[in-house]
């Protein structure tokens, strides 16, 4: 029910979206303008509500184009445990994660860590 979920790859620089729910979303974005480079920085999910009121976020590019009011996203990890990018949620409405969604979020980003790991080795 949100805007867009996406599946993110992050390197150094660059934000790839190499999947999503919403077409206007899968692009390549900078890294340092996406709420997925703080995602990764932590093991644990990252839930957002009014995110253009924090002033770490609030001058994102993404947070103004799309008036972003939720932010939810997970790492994914590779096979060494290291954060590759995120499966996110965003919506222009302040949200609830609710145990089951939270439940169902961590076993797709578990499912898609493993698609990942097996689709290329570059990211071993």
């Amino acid at each position: 029910e949100c805007l867009c979920t996406m599946i993110t790859i992050l390197d150094k620089n660059i934000v790839y979206v190499i999947a999503a729910n919403n077409k206007d979303f899968i692009n390549i974005y900078n890294r340092n303008e996406s709420l997925c480079q703080h995602t990764i920085m932590n093991d644990k999910p990252m839930l957002l509500n009014n995110p253009e009121i924090d002033i770490r976020y609030y001058n994102l590019a993404q947070i103004k184009k799309y008036n972003i009011k939720f932010y939810f996203g997970t790492p994914i990890k590779s096979i060494n445990n290291n954060n590759l990018g995120t499966l996110c949620c965003i919506d222009t409405n302040v949200r609830t994660v609710s145990v089951s969604q939270y439940s169902i979020i961590s076993k797709l980003t578990n499912i898609i860590s493993k698609i990942i790991e097996n689709q290329n080795d570059y990211f071993i």
